[in-house]
């Protein structure tokens, strides 16, 4: 999955440029090497969350292959051809866009903040040495910003990965697990089943918990 990092807006671009031109070197650019090492740490992250989600929608794959052959040579039964939605699948659904919601709310809130943080910044004139006093409220501010930004776009990740496995794993398990019930010694094979979906509902639920703590 490739990613789409967001670029600085213009008016932050302008407005840290005229911040280091006001700090002495040793004060600037050690802050600037920092944020540098922040948003690389971010970045790493993004792609440890793309690599495990990876394997995941592997797993899933794996599992509506399994379920499907379950399903070969079974006899047609009208109750199992819409089996009930598992309730995890309702509930992380709900999850997701409870969390996608809240951080695009929060993250538009910051930004908004961090902008005006930057305009009041600009608005002293250059000798006020308020200037200088706001540079690491705004720097604090803007590193903010950055980790609600990865935060968003893992989160976002983890959503399109689960719209686009889990409908059509869920479907395929509910089927194949109905239907073996109903033949000898199919229990087993039901429960197996079913025992596997709800691992990948918890790793979801995981990958949502540790990315938005």
């Amino acid at each position: 999955m490739t990613r789409q990092w967001s670029v600085v807006p213009l008016l932050a671009q302008v407005a840290l440029v005229l911040i280091w031109t006001l700090l002495p070197a040793d004060v600037a650019l050690p802050q600037e090497m920092e944020e540098i090492e922040h948003e690389r740490k971010l970045r790493d992250f993004e792609q440890l969350v793309d690599t495990r989600l990876a394997g995941t929608a592997a797993r899933a794959r794996a599992l509506t292959e399994q379920a499907e052959g379950a399903m070969r040579g079974a006899s047609l039964r009208p109750e199992c051809e819409k089996p009930p939605t598992p309730a995890d699948f309702d509930v992380v659904t709900a999850e997701l866009s409870a969390a996608l919601d809240s951080n695009a709310l929060r993250l538009k809130r910051e930004e908004r903040a961090y902008e005006e943080r930057l305009r009041e910044y600009e608005a002293y004139r250059a000798s006020d040495s308020r200037k200088i006093d706001m540079y690491f409220a705004i720097r604090l501010q803007h590193v903010n910003v950055l980790d609600l930004r990865s935060k968003e776009r893992n989160v976002i990740a983890i959503a399109d990965s689960y719209r686009k496995t889990m409908p059509t794993t869920a479907a395929a398990v509910g089927i194949a697990a109905c239907l073996a019930r109903y033949r000898a010694g199919g229990g087993e094979v039901a429960d197996s089943l079913s025992a596997a979906l709800v691992r990948l509902f918890k790793d979801y639920r995981g990958m949502l918990y540790i990315v938005q703590h």
